[in-house]
């Protein structure tokens, strides 16, 4: 009873952060704070010149501090999204540019930790989706873990818009193979992911049922008359079991 109360003890101190730790962490995570609060209150020439591009920056250099990978930065959470995949190897981070007008470029960073123990940041955005095309700028607001075999992929809901009175989710899949999150590029219909356009007024009824591997949501058909989409009462159901993220 003795030993196994001092090797609880023992889990519980190592899983807490040192006082330096601690403080460093707090710092940090006041620095960001502060530095997204500059950007969002700052004019929109200021945040598209200097501001955003610098918070971005700011944001993909802190990430690799491995304080930010094992401890949360409360601060920070309550003013752009934070979330940790179930299995908690994987983080997402992901705030609105506000370049201004209505298409929303969303930044979304994958934070992970490497082999050698290092962590990794990774752009989950192309960065040039407003010049070429795709939807990849956009959130992530769920994320699923897939375990198969001795595996696990990662299923994420993102949401966007690309202004005209619509808006979009993307459900993409991922898996960490070796040092990287390799997106799955044969599981949609689209290398980038499964698309679905919708009006703002609609409801896309996204689920993911974890018990059957499957994702359903209601589609859209083509524009009418007025320029938007209507949605079909039926839902379109994704079975997810067994797949091949290596491809």
């Amino acid at each position: 009873m003795k030993q196994r109360f001092l090797l609880l003890l023992m889990l519980a101190l190592g899983a807490m952060a040192s006082p330096a730790q601690s403080t460093a962490l707090r710092n940090l995570d006041d620095r960001l704070a502060a530095a997204y609060q500059t950007f969002v209150q700052a004019g929109l020439e200021l945040r598209n010149d200097s501001l955003g591009p610098g918070f971005l920056a700011l944001m993909k250099g802190a990430l690799t501090d491995p304080v930010t990978f094992d401890h949360s930065l409360d601060s920070l959470s309550r003013q752009i999204a934070i979330l940790t995949s179930a299995d908690k190897r994987l983080k997402f981070y992901s705030w609105d540019a506000m370049e201004g007008g209505s298409w929303h470029t969303i930044h979304c960073l994958a934070q992970y930790r490497k082999a050698d123990g290092s962590i990794q940041v990774q752009p989950m955005n192309t960065g040039d989706e407003s010049a070429v095309g795709g939807f990849t700028d956009s959130d992530v607001h769920e994320v699923h873990d897939i375990v198969q075999g001795e595996g696990t992929s990662y299923l994420t809901f993102g949401w966007g818009s690309h202004g005209g009175g619509m808006e979009h989710v993307i459900l993409r899949l991922f898996d960490l193979q070796g040092d990287t999150l390799l997106p799955c590029k044969t599981c949609f219909d689209t290398e980038e992911g499964q698309v679905i356009e919708y009006p703002r007024s609609c409801r896309v009824q996204l689920n993911y049922d974890a018990v059957k591997q499957q994702v359903s949501y209601a589609v859209f058909q083509s524009p009418n008359a007025a320029g938007f989409s209507r949605p079909v009462t039926a839902l379109t159901v994704l079975q997810l079991g067994n797949v091949n993220t290596h491809k």
